[in-house]
């Protein structure tokens, strides 16, 4: 066997291993702020205990949740931009199968491909975008719950 088929051989495994390692990426940080908005919610509930100046209460609430809409722009932005590197790492992949000629009809087995057309997109999902949308849904009804914590009394 050439050479070059054991480096792509082996350049497709790191491959496999990069990709691994932007998506869970992305889960560790959806998994954080999961655990991150009750603690804030349930500090906030402590804050209000402790305060005697009730006038000053909204206005943390406010900032509280202005916080966590920063932070889900900087998650989303950080999410995007580990999509799109996934996305470049899944094209080598398929570079790789074209050398290999897994798209070919016949080339390793008869009157068949080993891959189907639709193997070309890989990496391209749009799986990032339902973290993206939980991340924002869980954010926005956050925020308006300690806006509504606020503003109750």
């Amino acid at each position: 066997m050439p050479q070059d088929d054991i480096f792509l051989r082996t350049f497709f495994i790191d491959c496999q291993k990069a990709m691994r390692k932007r998506m869970e990426t992305e889960y560790r940080l959806l998994n954080m702020f999961i655990i991150l908005y009750p603690a804030i919610i349930t500090a906030v509930f402590g804050i209000k205990r402790l305060l005697n100046n009730e006038g000053i209460f909204p206005e943390l609430t406010i900032s509280m949740a202005a916080f966590l809409t920063v932070l889900a722009i900087s998650l989303t932005v950080k999410i995007k931009a580990e999509h799109k590197i996934y996305e470049d790492i899944g094209q080598y992949v398929v570079k790789i199968w074209e050398y290999f000629c897994l798209f070919e009809k016949g080339a390793y087995i008869q009157n068949d491909t080993i891959l189907d057309k639709k193997a070309r997109k890989y990496g391209k999902g749009k799986g990032y975008l339902k973290t993206i949308y939980i991340l924002w849904a869980m954010t926005l009804m956050t925020d308006f719950i300690l806006i509504a914590i606020g503003f109750a009394e």
